[in-house]
């Protein structure tokens, strides 16, 4: 029975993540996130993995009794670890998510994040003399 290039649908499918990874990092805030392309390429590439899997013949004789093959077992923790490590990262820094705040009409004053993740205005500290 012929079989279908898995190598190449793999190969078409990680191509696939790396152009969605690069877009996604030029074109959103994601580069203020660190730790959210991690988990997106954790999740992208292991679903892929998982996906090509169906198309590839057994390795071992105890895989055919199994309902997925062992490749997919082990790709489901990584893919549950990457889409954690997104939802933590994005939990952890809610102030960079959001938008921030337009300036007013008077001299825009420079917005910082303070250490708690609250995005606040900047205050000039009077100098002692």
């Amino acid at each position: 029975m012929p079989r279908h290039p898995s190598q190449i649908y793999e190969a078409i499918g990680y191509f696939a993540c790396f152009a969605l990874l690069v877009f996604q990092f030029y074109r959103t805030d994601v580069k203020k996130r660190p730790g959210v392309m991690l988990g997106y390429a954790l999740a992208l590439s292991t679903a892929v993995r998982f996906s090509v899997e169906f198309l590839k013949e057994n390795q071992s004789a105890f895989e055919s009794a199994m309902p997925i093959n062992m490749g997919q077992v082990l790709s489901i923790p990584f893919f549950a670890g990457g889409i954690m490590l997104a939802m933590n990262v994005q939990a952890r820094w809610p102030a960079l998510v959001t938008a921030r705040p337009r300036p007013t009409a008077r001299a825009a004053q420079p917005v910082v994040v303070s250490r708690k993740g609250e995005l606040r205005r900047a205050t000039k500290r009077k100098r002692s003399p």
